[in-house]
């Protein structure tokens, strides 16, 4: 049977347009798997709206994600990591969506100098932009500045999603579970992310 029918939908409501995405590798028994999971903010109201098990961070797994979110919600931005795939699944899908890169994981693969570039750009005191740089903000480095002050700190980097991925790693106790035993657990630690974050 399907593992989607045992596994109810998440249930959340709310005007959310703003999508923050990861992947996160877990082991299956007979392999592997990664996770693609969606958390969203609106107002500073954190959620986890979808999840994905697929065999690979790959456009079409996250076509398949963005598409059963953008059923529900009509969101205007995606944060992620530099993944080319999440580019090219927003492409694919056609929705109206800017990219937003996270910003932690950008900087990482710079070194000092342009690292300190990037801190220059964001505080608009970067007049010119160097050449490697100027491709990053072209993917969307900086499309976070166009939002409220109040969400900018949140939707600069995928961390909202980081977080969750770690309750996931930590109650998944490191053990190879079948895939639906998996989507199950990732299921529950979802909605009651969800119950404590939007009701308590």
């Amino acid at each position: 049977m399907n593992a989607r029918l045992w596994t109810p939908e998440l249930e959340v409501e709310g005007d959310f347009r703003y999508v923050i995405a990861d992947g996160k590798w877990v082991k299956l028994r007979g392999g592997k798997g990664v996770l693609l999971v969606t958390g969203v903010t609106r107002e500073g109201r954190k959620a986890v709206l979808d999840f994905v098990l697929a065999k690979e961070e790959d456009a079409r797994s996250y076509w398949r994600l963005f598409a059963r979110v953008w059923r529900k919600f009509n969101f205007k931005l995606v944060v992620a990591d530099m993944v080319r795939s999440v580019d090219s699944a927003l492409e694919l899908s056609e929705i109206d969506a800017k990219r937003q890169l996270c910003l932690n994981h950008v900087k990482r693969r710079l070194d000092r100098d342009e690292r300190k570039e990037v801190d220059l750009l964001v505080s608009g005191l970067l007049a010119e932009l160097p050449d490697r740089i100027k491709e990053l903000v072209e993917r969307g480095l900086l499309s976070f500045l166009s939002l409220p002050q109040e969400l900018q700190r949140l939707l600069s980097t995928n961390n909202l999603v980081e977080s969750f991925n770690s309750l996931v790693e930590r109650r998944r106790f490191g053990k190879c579970h079948t895939p639906h035993r998996l989507t199950q657990i990732v299921w529950a630690i979802a909605d009651n992310y969800n119950i404590l974050d939007n009701f308590l």
